[in-house]
């Protein structure tokens, strides 16, 4: 009887790891198409007119690239830890955060290219801060449920 409330929890918790990893996998690509769908307004010129007000508060678009860019680094480095989770997490921050960062640089520097976008590296270094910062902040989440027995592969309930 016990052996058979072990395995049911297990496999509670097997289904919950799975329902976790798709729903961060999920929010990533969603927060990314966001992402993607802001710098494909502000390309054109379109972005809506709440926006112009945001950009009268000063540093204003700098705390928006901080943010933005530190909660797409929190996603994807939360969805690596699921997909990847016998790979050492400091190892897939320093990936994605190396591949965060050439985007946004490609980004920034595609600024240069249309009329109404302006080159900034302030923009890119507050975006580069928002990775770095978020990134600890994944890889505290990711200790703190490996405590907890929440991430795939973890010992705890496990008989």
């Amino acid at each position: 009887m016990v052996e058979g409330t072990a395995r049911i929890k297990k496999v509670n918790q097997s289904r919950f790891q799975k329902l976790l990893g798709f729903f961060l996998k999920l929010s990533t690509l969603g927060f990314a198409a966001i992402l993607i769908r802001i710098v494909v307004l502000a390309d054109m010129g379109t972005l809506p007119r709440f926006t112009a007000r945001l950009y009268r508060i000063p540093y204003a678009d700098k705390a928006g690239h901080f943010i933005l860019f530190g909660i797409l680094t929190l996603l994807i480095n939360l969805s690596l830890f699921y997909s990847y989770p016998k790979q050492d997490p400091k190892r897939l921050i320093l990936t994605s955060g190396l591949f965060l960062a050439f985007l946004m640089a490609v980004e920034e520097f595609s600024q240069r290219f249309f009329a109404n976008r302006t080159f900034d590296l302030s923009d890119l270094a507050a975006g580069c801060l928002g990775v770095i910062f978020f990134s600890l902040i994944a890889i505290g989440v990711h200790s703190l449920s490996k405590v907890w027995g929440r991430t795939p592969g973890s010992s705890r309930h496990q008989h």
